[in-house]
């Protein structure tokens, strides 16, 4: 069997054949059940909390014999997933013979003078200082993992 969970916006649930209201959130094939009151458990992500699901059957397992079908019971549960913000590394400033790389959303700047070799400057803080001497420099924020 395969069914499919969509999701909707609004007050009101719009009606269950309005296509264009429904948005695909997961399709799950589901395994024969080998007994009855039997409870199987499906994991999927999802970053929308829409206001209404439907849950659709898409494919019987065998559509020649099914005449019938009994579901008790299905529930969501669901857990608040944790937004980490992007990392955003700034142009960088150079003064006075110095360069100052800044950025914000975390994560440790590193440095290359080749793109190939990169070395962690330990900085975690969202603000770099070095001189500005070599004749080429590279840098990159890495979060943190």
């Amino acid at each position: 069997m395969v069914v499919q969970l969509d999701g909707a916006y609004g007050a009101e649930a719009p009606a269950w054949d309005d296509a264009n209201a429904w948005w695909p959130i997961t399709q799950v094939n589901v395994p024969a059940f080998a007994a009855r009151f039997e409870t199987q458990t499906f994991a999927f992500d999802n970053g929308e909390a829409f206001d209404h699901y439907r849950w659709v059957v898409v494919e019987v397992a065998d559509p020649t014999t099914a005449n019938s079908m009994q579901i008790a019971e299905v529930e969501l549960l669901g857990s608040i997933a944790t937004v980490v913000p992007p990392i955003v590394l700034d142009m960088p400033m150079i003064m006075d013979g110095q360069v100052t790389i800044t950025w914000s959303g975390g994560g440790e700047l590193q440095t290359s003078p080749d793109l190939v070799t990169w070395t962690g400057t330990g900085n975690t803080t969202g603000t770099y200082t070095e001189a500005a001497d070599q004749a080429a420099q590279y840098y990159r924020v890495v979060a943190a993992e």
